[in-house]
């Protein structure tokens, strides 16, 4: 019997510890395409991947302002709510990345001024 628990709990998925990679970041007024959270180089592999956007400062109006990528590629786009008791959590189901590539959440666009970006990201390598 192991001495510590393989397997995680995160964001409600139990998933083995060693195939889990998460980050975070925060940047106040994000400029076009600029990176909020990176993933450098999980590595070759299909993932489950999950972005939480918190938003805070300046109240921000472009609710789906941010986007996932791996690479150069988009993936899909990351939003928030703006009810503060709910934390909306985005979610892809497969997510092919290729070696070296990272995997990113970009703003789109600029940002409002004195808005501040907030991203939880997780992968979990599920082929």
């Amino acid at each position: 019997m192991p001495l510590y628990d393989q397997n995680a709990s995160v964001l409600g998925m139990v998933v083995p510890l060693g195939d889990t990679f998460q980050t975070s970041g925060s940047v106040t007024a994000p400029t076009i395409g600029q990176a909020i959270a990176t993933i450098a180089a999980p590595g070759a592999g299909v993932y489950r991947v999950q972005a939480r956007l918190v938003m805070s400062g300046t109240a921000e109006t472009a609710v789906l302002n941010a986007e996932l990528r791996h690479g150069a590629n988009v993936g899909g786009k990351v939003g928030f709510t703006a009810l503060a008791a709910v934390q909306q959590i985005t979610e892809f189901e497969r997510v092919t990345v290729l070696g070296g590539e990272a995997i990113t959440v970009n703003a789109t666009a600029g940002a409002a001024a004195g808005s501040v970006y907030t991203v939880i990201l997780t992968a979990v390598r599920i082929g």
